[in-house]
């Protein structure tokens, strides 16, 4: 088409060096904004201090970015894990420790029973799904600070997917025949309960060199 004109975020923007920099791939989420083209239009639209409105925050890259570089942010999304991803890939609570990860995964203390829901082993054997429920109990009631809370739902969800059907390669949720395969050698090698908590290990280790983003003044901005 005459007067076409082709523009190619990643090179219009040089002080984004990838897609996954920052705190970008904390979390695998379907169809995200690459930041290159959030990190644009801050650049040529707005200045510190401004305030941002993202209506489909998704992930949340408009506030990653927005937390980047001094602008403030207010965020709606129908999907409440947002808030969560959201709070992560801001954080800026200080240095985190891998204690600061620690769980107690007997947990609730509370007797389980599961809700009363047809489907509810549709994504978790019930062996898992037992599991991830008494630490998902703690975490939300009392065994981490409401701080924290964010930054350590992180692991636990990576370990709560691992650990159930959904296909590990596709960000979007999807019930895949490999996926069926893993938790069928999970079960089958009997001590899926190491594995489960080795993972969990593996996986906190990763967030404690990615966070604590702050924007070039020092001053985060401010998330709604």
């Amino acid at each position: 088409m005459q007067g076409r004109v082709e523009v190619l975020f990643r090179e219009l923007v040089r002080d984004v060096p990838s897609t996954t920099y920052a705190t970008h791939a904390l979390y695998m989420y379907p169809a995200k904004f690459i930041p290159h083209v959030v990190r644009y239009v801050i650049n040529k639209y707005t200045s510190e201090g401004d305030w941002l409105f993202d209506p489909f925050a998704g992930y949340g890259t408009v506030a990653i970015e927005a937390s980047l570089t001094g602008r403030n942010a207010v965020l709606w999304d129908l999907n409440p894990i947002m808030e969560v991803l959201v709070r992560a890939s801001t954080y800026t609570g200080g240095e985190l420790r891998l204690s600061d990860f620690d769980i107690d995964w007997g947990g609730f203390s509370r007797p389980y029973r599961p809700p009363l829901w047809s489907n509810i082993n549709y994504w978790h054997p019930r062996e898992f799904y037992e599991v991830l429920s008494r630490a998902w109990g703690g975490y939300w009631h009392y065994a981490v600070p409401s701080e924290l809370k964010p930054v350590v739902a992180i692991p636990l969800l990576k370990v709560t997917r691992y650990f159930s059907y959904a296909d590990l390669e596709i960000a979007k949720l999807y019930r895949s025949r490999e996926a069926e395969a893993r938790v069928r050698e999970l079960l089958r090698g009997g001590d899926w309960w190491s594995r489960l908590r080795e993972l969990y290990w593996q996986y906190a280790g990763r967030p404690t060199i990615r966070l604590g983003i702050t924007s070039p003044g020092g001053v985060p901005g401010r998330l709604s």
